[in-house]
């Protein structure tokens, strides 16, 4: 796939060029009755006993194949799990791009009640216009590791 042409990217990301992203032609990942397309997963490394995310910046657009990207509104939805495998509550953001190229990302905070998880899925619940390959942009995740006790 050719490189984005400057100018021409769908959203801009803060820290140039450490921006992560997903995308994919249809990806789904079932969670009870959401189904989600194009998700990120923030897991727990192996010495982590697990972590507390503070905030992101995101975005979404529509990766075109070309070196032209689009970028588009739509719905994200946030599912934690904590260390005893619970669901904490899910969590909707909107993002309205005022334009189709070149738009800012959005800061998100994560609610109290996501703390102690072991992982967080972060999915496209919706998406417009609707196409096969939505993006999300995720940036300057900030979180708080609890590491693993360690005796001698």
């Amino acid at each position: 796939m050719p490189l984005p042409v400057e100018g021409a990217a769908s959203v801009v990301p803060l820290s140039k060029p450490q921006q992560a992203g997903a995308a994919g032609p249809i990806d789904l990942l079932q969670l009870g009755q959401l189904t989600l397309n194009t998700d990120v997963q923030l897991v727990r490394g192996p010495s982590i006993k697990s972590f507390d995310p503070k905030s992101f910046y995101y975005g979404l657009g529509t990766d075109t194949g070309t070196i032209e990207e689009i970028a588009q509104g739509g719905t994200l939805c946030i599912v934690g799990f904590d260390v005893n495998g619970k669901v904490v509550p899910t969590e909707s953001l909107s993002y309205a791009p005022q334009g189709s190229q070149n738009q800012p990302l959005v800061l998100a905070t994560f609610p109290d009640s996501y703390k102690n998880l072991l992982n967080v899925s972060i999915g496209v619940a919706t998406s417009s216009p609707v196409t096969e390959r939505t993006y999300i942009a995720l940036d300057n995740v900030v979180h708080i590791n609890h590491s693993r006790a360690r005796f001698a």
